[in-house]
């Protein structure tokens, strides 16, 4: 044979073997007992989640098109894969749909865990800043919980997220507890840690399992969606969408809370409490002070006793005012207003609320470190403490009426402020926190509060 024959059957074996270490290279076979996708090059990050109700008809087509965006769970009862075009960003949970050796053959790309006899049914994924934990609830429950701690050990991730095809069992939940695992995702119900939710969605439900407050997206969606995971640093929030991407509800956390729970942080006020309200009008008494400049350019520094009858002070009767459970208010976004657990209807006479909240401290304050709250308000607003103003925002200094306007401002939700210069307006025994918030225009159709308040020893 001449060389000139030669010459293409050598082009050809270099282009096979140029496509089998190119395929090696992307497969990127995990040696470790968890894969790890490699980092993207930014700081936020897409995890999706394909629920049964996601209802995608031809979900190997339309994943394909999501090559480089994110990456995807789902039962495995909804996703055969193609041979031909097996898709490696794409993790299924063990449902019992197949056999343990059905599957192990399926997804030959999912890392096995040496010490659990459980092939690939049970892994782990590292992606971004985050951890994810691919459980089962059928069979070795003692091992698989001392392999979450494990995990919990070894991992420097700020973000830990659980998922399953059913609720775990007493002894996984008290493994993910322990943990810190933040989010739970188990079928449709999604489970966030409560010390590290910081905005719920509608329709959660508080201490649904110890520590755990869950979230039924199918129960108030009447339409397919599918769950979005982005998170960035120590915050991440996870949407219901459409298809198309548009956000149904949603419910946010943040890592930071909860290691700021893990440091001896303390709720004094939690978030979603009951207060009493009052429309802002003429009946809500409040005194001017001796030495108060109502210009606010001298502001009045010397504290100041306020009587019994000024809504402010921790005297105040406010047994006729409404109780009602926040977040409080009225708004024309859909989401947000699924949000409110206690809806107002606009009021073109006033462009204000006002809140009262009284709550009991057992130990004395003054050697705390930091008095923290977290704000949701729109569009200003003004808290007081035991009858001392101690925050203000969004609204000008000075004397404020009901019928003051605030500045236009987004909604805020859970804005965190230091309050550690005010922790000796505290004592033991009975507080009082007031709050006003005002619209920005009597015809403005946003209005929102909610806060929380907690310490650190």
């Amino acid at each position: 044979m001449s060389d000139r024959k030669h010459f293409p059957l050598l082009i050809g074996s270099i282009v096979v073997l140029l496509v089998m270490a190119s395929s090696l290279f992307w497969t990127r076979i995990p040696a470790e007992g968890y894969a790890t996708l490699k980092e993207t090059g930014v700081d936020s990050f897409q995890f999706g989640y394909i629920t049964k109700k996601s209802q995608i008809p031809d979900l190997h087509e339309w994943m394909s098109g999501q090559q480089g965006k994110a990456i995807f769970a789902l039962p495995d009862q909804l996703y055969t894969p193609d041979p031909e075009k097996p898709l490696p960003y794409v993790y299924p949970i063990y449902d019992r749909t197949r056999s343990e050796e059905q599957f192990n053959q399926l997804y030959g790309y999912l890392p096995q865990q040496p010490t659990l006899d459980l092939g690939r049914t049970v892994y782990a994924v590292d992606y971004g800043n985050a951890r994810f934990l691919f459980l089962r609830s059928d069979r070795q429950e003692k091992e698989q919980a001392a392999w979450v701690h494990a995990q919990a050990v070894t991992n420097p991730k700020p973000h830990r997220i659980a998922l399953l095809d059913v609720p775990p069992s007493p002894v996984l939940w008290q493994a993910l507890r322990e943990a810190r695992v933040e989010l739970v995702i188990a079928g449709e119900n999604v489970y966030g840690l409560e010390a590290a939710v910081v905005q719920e969605p509608s329709d959660f439900s508080p201490k649904d399992h110890e520590g755990y407050g869950v979230w039924k997206p199918g129960a108030s969606i009447d339409q397919p969606y599918m769950l979005m995971l982005s998170y960035q640093n120590d915050g991440m929030v996870v949407k219901a969408t459409t298809g198309d991407g548009e956000a149904l509800d949603q419910m946010e956390l943040s890592a930071g809370v909860l290691a700021a729970a893990n440091s001896k942080e303390t709720v004094a006020v939690g978030i979603q409490q009951l207060w009493r309200y009052h429309r802002g009008d003429a009946s809500v008494k409040a005194v001017i002070p001796e030495g108060f400049d109502v210009t606010g350019e001298n502001p009045i520094t010397a504290p100041f006793h306020l009587p019994a009858d000024d809504w402010r002070s921790p005297d105040y009767s406010d047994a006729a005012w409404k109780t009602g459970r926040a977040p409080f208010g009225h708004t024309n976004r859909l989401q947000e207003e699924k949000r409110l657990q206690t809806r107002f209807k606009p009021d073109p006479a006033s462009p204000s609320y006002y809140f009262r909240h009284t709550f009991f401290l057992s130990e004395a304050p003054k050697e705390w470190k930091d008095l923290i709250v977290k704000l949701s308000y729109e569009d200003g607003l003004i808290l007081y403490l035991n009858g001392e103003e101690v925050f203000r925002d969004g609204i000008r200094t000075g004397l404020i009426l009901p019928s003051s306007l605030a500045i236009t401002n987004q909604g805020t939700w859970y804005r965190e402020v230091s309050l550690r210069n005010h922790v000796n307006k505290l004592r033991i025994g009975s507080n009082t926190l007031a709050v006003q918030v005002h619209r920005s225009h009597p015809g403005s159709p946003n209005l929102l509060f909610d806060m929380s308040l907690s310490y650190i020893k």
